[in-house]
């Protein structure tokens, strides 16, 4: 593996890497579920940096605004399972959007597609 995010978060049990972007120069940023984190790989596969959110299951990370330098970062609730229990951990902000402002970071987008309906007509 290019990267195994056990050897950088030893202290979790089970740190599973989730969605991730890239940059034009290679970076990845690379969601982490159930530690909070976003960590920040160079090109080589060296940790470069790490943000925390207060949300414990994050999902996704993107590019997006009008200098691409904009991450977005998707969360999950932790009381998916049962709807009565969302706000149960007032601290938790899962299932919440946040985003960061990163100035001279380009990240790339994510392809874009339209999905086509077709219909068929037979005479």
């Amino acid at each position: 593996p290019f990267i195994n995010i056990k050897d950088f978060l030893p202290n979790f049990e089970s740190p599973e890497p989730d969605g991730f972007a890239i940059t034009e120069t290679g970076d990845i940023y690379t969601a982490v579920f159930s530690t909070s984190l976003v960590l920040h790989f160079n090109s080589k596969g060296e940790l470069v940096e790490q943000f925390k959110f207060p949300a414990k299951r994050i999902t996704a990370v993107t590019f997006g605004g009008v200098e691409h330098d904009e991450m977005f970062v998707t969360s999950a609730n932790l009381h998916l399972d049962d709807p009565t229990k969302l706000d149960a951990e007032p601290d938790d902000l899962g299932g919440a959007i946040f985003r960061v402002k990163l100035p001279g970071v380009e990240g790339v987008l994510k392809p874009q597609f339209q999905l086509w309906r077709w219909s068929w007509f037979i005479i």
